[in-house]
């Protein structure tokens, strides 16, 4: 009754209701992203699982603060919102019968959840493949890396060349000293050409062409002083004002501006190669900085002027320079790029990875069918829920190939609990058990 005062259209359910419609609107989304999971998913329609969380209009609050949530990690780490999505709302559903018609009480059911949850992590621990990237830049590890992530956003043709760019990127920023910062990695875009013809430039491109006509097109084998200083005369940021009687006055005034500007102007055409590195050396100052480079080039696109610097001597910082169509595609590569950066920086941050391929879904549902027969009373069922829930990702994998997805797992399962020391994924080209580690380094 005090429900309906407040709002007359408002419905009263219990609290079994409620359960089941979150139940039901988180099969819902289960069944919408589990589509777009995988290289061989529906990439062709939205490729990126953030992006198709972020154009469905979700109404339902559960749904729409799984969708939140998983965005929000999207947005933390690059990637992993369709995974994400598909494991949470599997807890969410394959809980149901328990709940709903076993009679057990879901405070019981997220007990079980945070056990699991923690010999997971134990489990997580002992797979971990450590890296080392401040003694030794493994580049094709990181190529893999990027190349597994970026591969279910764009064409494999595609992605490959761009993942060799990004390792390439991040080689160049790469201080072990500091924090990497990917900020450092410009992207500007153009629509033109085809997509295969964004490419990396070791340097930067600038969004202009020459200030004066008088200025070369082209030049090599030069130096470049880049100032974010302007060397036009700059009005007073409080009220001032300048009061003469005849032109006489007025031309020593505007002889005086002129000449404020002429000698920064002066000073840097006095400006050696030499003094530019000592001073460099010297004062380290931020408002200035020079660039030692072979290549420099004006190029006109589509009716906008570009300034190329390339060929850069021991450059800190580089240009993905995207080339497309069309708007759509732009945005795909600049979703992709992001991720693929992102993956690479949280290998080279965490100084570990994991084999892919669904290698640790696997072990993760083994390991949790192992324990539940430890596990007495009615955690069992959480121990069931959340090892199905963790097999769902390379079950849906599977579906997404075109695969026999029982016939698969059933043989991956048998031959991880024969020999659980090594990592078994599963091949989406035949549906075979694979070594991820070891398929990831062959397929090069």
């Amino acid at each position: 009754m005090s429900v309906h005062m407040l709002n007359k259209k408002a419905d009263s359910l219990r609290s079994t209701n409620v359960l089941l419609t979150n139940i039901n609107a988180s099969k819902g989304m289960y069944e919408i992203i589990k589509t777009n999971l995988g290289p061989k998913g529906s990439y062709k329609m939205l490729v990126n699982g953030n992006v198709l969380l972020n154009e469905m209009m979700i109404q339902h609050p559960t749904a729409s603060m799984l969708s939140r949530i998983c965005s929000s990690i999207d947005e933390m780490l690059g990637d992993g919102s369709s995974s994400n999505l598909i494991v949470a709302t599997s807890l969410i559903y394959l809980s149901e019968k328990y709940i709903l018609y076993e009679g057990i009480h879901p405070r019981i059911i997220t007990q079980g959840f945070d056990t699991a949850k923690s010999i997971l992590f134990d489990l997580l621990e002992s797979m971990k493949i450590q890296v080392n990237i401040e003694n030794n830049f493994d580049y094709e590890l990181l190529f893999n890396v990027c190349k597994t992530c970026i591969r279910t956003k764009l064409p494999y043709t595609l992605a490959d060349k761009l993942a060799k760019e990004l390792v390439e990127s991040i080689r160049i920023i790469y201080d072990p000293t500091k924090q990497l910062d990917l900020h450092m990695v410009e992207i500007m875009d153009i629509k033109r050409h085809m997509s295969i013809d964004t490419k990396l430039v070791s340097g930067m491109v600038l969004d202009h062409g020459c200030r004066h006509p008088n200025m070369p097109s082209k030049l090599k084998n030069c130096l470049i002083l880049v100032l974010n200083v302007s060397l036009e005369y700059e009005k007073s940021e409080v009220f001032s004002s300048f009061v003469y009687s005849n032109a006489e006055d007025r031309n020593k005034l505007v002889q005086s501006e002129r000449k404020f500007t002429d000698d920064k102007v002066k000073k840097i055409i006095e400006l050696k190669k030499l003094i530019v590195e000592k001073k460099l050396k010297e004062t380290g100052k931020e408002y200035s900085f020079a660039i030692f480079n072979q290549k420099v080039y004006e190029i006109n696109i589509n009716d906008e002027k570009y300034t190329f610097i390339e060929e850069v001597i021991n450059p800190k910082s580089c240009t993905m320079f995207i080339q497309a169509p069309n708007d759509y595609t732009i945005k795909q590569i600049k979703d992709a790029i992001r991720d693929g950066l992102r993956s690479i920086k949280n290998t080279i941050e965490d100084k570990c990875v994991i084999s892919g391929a669904g290698s640790f879904e696997i072990a993760a549902y083994c390991k949790l069918k192992e324990e539940e027969k430890k596990i007495k009373g009615k955690q069992k069922f959480s121990f069931d829920i959340y090892a199905n829930s963790m097999l769902n990702i390379p079950k849906i994998l599977l579906e997404n190939s075109g695969l026999d997805t029982h016939q698969s797992l059933f043989k991956v399962i048998d031959q991880y609990n024969a020999n659980p020391v090594e990592p078994l994924g599963v091949d989406l080209d035949t549906g075979e058990p694979i070594v991820a580690h070891v398929k990831a380094k062959k397929k090069k």
